[in-house]
Order: C-alpha cells, then sequence, then structure tokens
C-alpha cells in the first residue's frame, strides 16, 4: 500500500486504538452532560451563587431535584469543568472560567457546540434510513425541532463578538459605505442576528434578509420588531427565484455558510450575481477545508466538520429533489469553481478571526473597477497579550467535547452495517465498492468515510482513495456497553430534552425505559447522570 496517510491510522496498536475509540466516545457523554449544565440553567445557577456550595445549597438555589443535581455535579467535577473541595463537599467555577460557559459570550463556542449533539440525534434515525438505496433522499429540517435554537446561540457569538469588531473592518471601504447608506444582503439568515447588529450599527443602510426556513424567519421578524428598527427587512425566500425588482440592488452581500446547504446552489449564486449591483461587493463565507478528503487530513477540524455535514448539512439539502447535495465539507477548490462559473471574480480568500470559516471576497466579472484584495482578517486587540484564562479554559471544552460530532457518524457506521461490510471484505475497497456492497447510496457513504478517516478510525490510501479497517482494530469497534459504545450516544441523547425536564422539582421522576427504543441496550455506570433518570423513572 502506497501512499497511505499518517501511520497513526492504519498502524495504531491495537490498545491505543482502542484508548482511541474510548475518548470520542467518552467526549460524546462529556458533551451530553456539559450540555445538560447549558440547558438545565445549572451553570447560571454556579454562576449566581459565586462560592462553594454544597450540593443541597445548589439544587435549592435553583429549584431542583438534588439526587439529578449531584449526579451531574459529579461528572463535571470528574471532568474538571466544576471545581470540587472533597474535604468540605462543596462546588463552583472559578471566575476566570466563567465567560467560557455563558451563553453569548466571545469564548462560549465550544460549550454551545455540545448541544449539536442531542440535537442532531434528533433525526439520527432518519439519516440511517436515508443511507438505503430504498430509502429516502434526505431528512425534511422539520425533525431537527432545536435546530433554529441551537444554530441561533452558536452563529450570535460571531456576529456579536467579530463581524463588525473585525470582519468588516478588513473589507477595504466597506465599513464608510455602510455608514454613508448603502443596500445590504444576508443570505441564508436564520434567525436574523447578523442582519440585527448591522442594522443597530449602521442606521443609515437599509438590510435585506432572507432564509428558506418559516420558523427562522419569524424569529427574525419578532426581534426587528423588538429592537424597533425600521431599517431591517426579514422575507422567507428561496434562494434561487429571489424577487425580480431586487437586480442590481445590493452594493453588499453577506452569505456566512449558506451556500453549502442550498439544494441549488448554482442557482443561488446566480441569483447573488443578478441581484448585485455592478460596483458591489460579496463576502461569500464557507467552512474552511479543501475539496478532497486527502488533503483535509491535517485540518484540525475536519472530523467534526464532515460528521455534522453528515448528520445535517448532506441529508437536509438532498431532502429536495434533484439536490446536488455540496455538503458542509465541499471546499475551497469546488467553492473557487462554482463562484467563478457563476459570474464573480474572487478577488481573494482569506482566513476569518473567530470563526473556521474562508472568506471569499468577490465582485462581478464585469465589474469595471478592480478591487484591492481583502486584508486577512485583522486581529483581536484583546489577544496581544497572550490567551486568558476563559479563552484557554474553552480549550480544554473544546478538547473534552471533542468526539462528540465523530462518535455519531460513528454510531450510524454501525447501526447501517458500514462497518461490517468493510471488516467482513478485510482489505482495501473504494467508496463505489463498499456502497455496492452493502447497498447503500454512495453519496452517504462519501460523507461517512470523510468522518472516519478524519477522525483516525478508517484507514485511507490517499494515492488510490481506498479504505479499509486493520483487522487488530475490530475488536475496538465492536458493541460493548454505554463506556465504550458510539451508539450509546444517540441512545442517551434520544432522551435528553426529557432529562432537562427531571432536574426540575415540579418535573417528572424520571423517564420510563419504555420511552427509550435504543437506550435499553445499554448498561450505566451507577454513578453516571445517565443511570439516575433510567432508575428514578
Amino acid at each position: 500500500m502506497s501512499d497511505q496517510c499518517d501511520e497513526t491510522l492504519h498502524e495504531t496498536a491495537a490498545g491505543d486504538f482502542q484508548a482511541h475509540i474510548g475518548a470520542i466516545v467518552s467526549g460524546g457523554l462529556t458533551c451530553l452532560s456539559i450540555g445538560l449544565g447549558v440547558e438545565t440553567g445549572l451553570f447560571d445557577v454556579l454562576f449566581s451563587l459565586g462560592q462553594p456550595k454544597t450540593c443541597q445549597e445548589i439544587a435549592e438555589a435553583g429549584k431542583y431535584k438534588e439526587r439529578y443535581v449531584k449526579a451531574w455535579l459529579d461528572e463535571m467535577a470528574a471532568a474538571q469543568i466544576v471545581s470540587f473541595d472533597a474535604s468540605a463537599g462543596t462546588y463552583w467555577i472559578p471566575e476566570d472560567h466563567w465567560p467560557a460557559l455563558k451563553k453569548g459570550d466571545k469564548f462560549s463556542k465550544a460549550v454551545l457546540s455540545t448541544l449539536s449533539i442531542p440535537m442532531l440525534s434528533e433525526a439520527f434515525c432518519s439519516v440511517k434510513e436515508c443511507f438505503k438505496l430504498g430509502g429516502p433522499a434526505g431528512v425534511p429540517p422539520e425533525q431537527y425541532s432545536h435546530f433554529d435554537r441551537y444554530l441561533s446561540d452558536k452563529n450570535s457569538v460571531w456576529f456579536n463578538h467579530y463581524m463588525l469588531q473585525s470582519f468588516m473592518p478588513s473589507i477595504p471601504g466597506l465599513v464608510h459605505k455602510l455608514e454613508e447608506g448603502i443596500c445590504v444582503l444576508d443570505v441564508a439568515c436564520g434567525a436574523g442576528e447578523a442582519t440585527i447588529a448591522m442594522a443597530k450599527q449602521f442606521s443609515k443602510s437599509q438590510f435585506y434578509a432572507f432564509d428558506i426556513c418559516e420558523s427562522a424567519v419569524r424569529t427574525a421578524q419578532a426581534k426587528v420588531r423588538t429592537e424597533r428598527l425600521t431599517n431591517a427587512h426579514m422575507v422567507c425566500q428561496d434562494a434561487s427565484c429571489l424577487p425580480s425588482d431586487w437586480s442590481g440592488k445590493f452594493q453588499y452581500i453577506i452569505s456566512r455558510s449558506g451556500i453549502h446547504d442550498l439544494p441549488f446552489p448554482r442557482a443561488g449564486l446566480a441569483e447573488l450575481h443578478r441581484v448585485l449591483s455592478d460596483d458591489g461587493v460579496a463576502s461569500i463565507l464557507e467552512p474552511e477545508c479543501h475539496s478532497s478528503l486527502a488533503a483535509n487530513l491535517d485540518v484540525a477540524w475536519a472530523g467534526k466538520l464532515y460528521a455534522f455535514s453528515l448528520m445535517n448539512c448532506l441529508p437536509v439539502s438532498l431532502s429536495c429533489e434533484g439536490s446536488e447535495g455540496l455538503g458542509a465539507a465541499w471546499g475551497r477548490e469546488a467553492a473557487t469553481a462554482m463562484l467563478q462559473e457563476c459570474g464573480f471574480r474572487i478577488v481573494s480568500v482569506s482566513d476569518v478571526l473567530g470563526d473556521i470559516t474562508m472568506h471569499f471576497y468577490c465582485q462581478k466579472k464585469e465589474a469595471k473597477l478592480v478591487l484591492f484584495e481583502a486584508s486577512s482578517d485583522s486581529s483581536d486587540p484583546s489577544e496581544d497579550a497572550g490567551p486568558t484564562k476563559a479563552e484557554a479554559f474553552a480549550s480544554v471544552i473544546a478538547d473534552k467535547g471533542g468526539g462528540g460530532l465523530p462518535s455519531l457518524a460513528l454510531a450510524v457506521g454501525r447501526d447501517v452495517g458500514l462497518l461490517d461490510v468493510m471488516i467482513a471484505r478485510g482489505q482495501p475497497m473504494s467508496c463505489q465498492e463498499i456502497a455496492e456492497a452493502g447497498k447503500f447510496k454512495e453519496r452517504y457513504v462519501r460523507e461517512w468515510l470523510g468522518a472516519m478517516v478524519t477522525s483516525r478510525i478508517v484507514c485511507m490510501d490517499t494515492s488510490h482513495e481506498l479504505y479499509w479497517i486493520p483487522k487488530h482494530h475490530v475488536p475496538s469497534l465492536q458493541r460493548s456497553g454505554v463506556g465504550s459504545d458510539p451508539c450509546s450516544i444517540p441512545a442517551l441523547s434520544e432522551s435528553f430534552y426529557r432529562l432537562v425536564q427531571c432536574f426540575k422539582l415540579d418535573g417528572p421522576q424520571g423517564v420510563s425505559l419504555d420511552k427509550h427504543s435504543q437506550l435499553s441496550k445499554y448498561t450505566c455506570n451507577d454513578h453516571s447522570i445517565w443511570s439516575v433518570f433510567q432508575s428514578a423513572s
């Protein structure tokens, strides 16, 4: 075998690989437990108390059941998220760490990302069905009932702390034009955080925003009314068919991770080209990666990116008949080619501060004035003195929960039989061969392989695009309980939001196992928060 990726991908010792899989599953469990702290408000209660308190005092302050709080606190202490004084029996969070755990803070993206696990798990079974040749083409967005809120909370961090402060000033002359008054279009606006932030900052400019999701647009419209903004306009609209009277209307267009989710991205980009004024500019922000899996092996966040795409971006896009199904990892090369094909001149491509996206700074090919390149997103002055304790702690949270998304992708592979197909063959196979052997759709298999290879689970020969699982890795991929089986993550996630209600004094005592189609397969550790809501049911 030649040109294989990093040795750790294909010659990892059995013991080391077992520890690697254990860490991925552990990361998923840690994500769920941290997410409980966010959803129940337990972190907020600890902030409000401000000093070490006993479990009973914390439970009373938040009006929670003490048994649930004790199990959660012990898990957080074991994960070193919450501090614990064994002699006094008290728990607290150091004040320096608060910004990393507070929703909306500059350093809170990692803690908010933990909520992606229960959010994506809502459609876990539907995604599995999409792999089958006779299964559905994709998953309707309605099946992700918490998606809008998750995305709104997570994206607001960049919109409120980086977009106005560093991103827009990196574009030559843009801030001055916004202050004088221009017309701006926000693509795939979601709940409208970016538009509202811009409209409040630049009162002389007019801001239009659209999204295909009706519920997100309704939320955005309500926010505009609350803020009493007269220069922000939110509409529900298909990107491939924008209003005819918008031709040449906008001097600036911004799209943050909005293109790869479009079922018909070429039609969408052609429409953006039409509505951009001849002297206008567009900022197209897309996940920073390459278009080939081999080129993404050293991209630190690639495993999470492919996994998130597999669990949401790809199936939602493919739920529309005839969709291209780009996926989140469509990459720099494919994006460059499509933008140029749709009539854009790419002035520059640069990194984006505070985000894992790349900025395609564009104008129309027919524009008479050739623009200067946008500068690499200007550095954050607050980071000149080096990482703060909050920033360092946010990195700890990200590391501990790093296996969450890959664990979901791994669970899909186990449940649909992809791992069984590869193990049974016992030799390198192409994506097409794997799909044919298991009677799967090749597009879904390819996205899954991306998540597995970049997460160091499946091995790849990059020269021939062949994939395999070494024999001594097989035992570590077999079902063996909640501590090491990735399928436990979606199983436990199934009742995540019901468990949140169990913490409340007036909430249910537990979640009945008869409502748990998957959880009954697993045995939880007696000290785990997950055993508590079973035993209390």
